[in-house]
């Protein structure tokens, strides 16, 4: 399962984290200045999972449920 998480052309470097239920982190890359990246999620199992992104000073979070 692969998941894209864009944002604004504003941040130049993001890291984007995923997170599981009881909020340990499974993943989380470094990205710079492209936008978008992509996330493999294929080896987690159906659950649901927080995705953060940082950028620019900001964080923002959105809610993923992987069936």
């Amino acid at each position: 399962s692969q998941v894209r998480v864009k944002w604004g052309a504003i941040a130049r470097d993001a890291q984007v984290r995923v997170f599981d239920a009881a909020g340990k982190l499974i993943q989380q890359k470094e990205v710079s200045g492209m936008g978008e990246t992509s996330l493999n999620l294929t080896q987690l199992p159906q659950g649901v999972y927080t995705v953060q992104l940082r950028a620019d000073g900001l964080i923002g979070t959105q809610m993923l449920i992987k069936q």
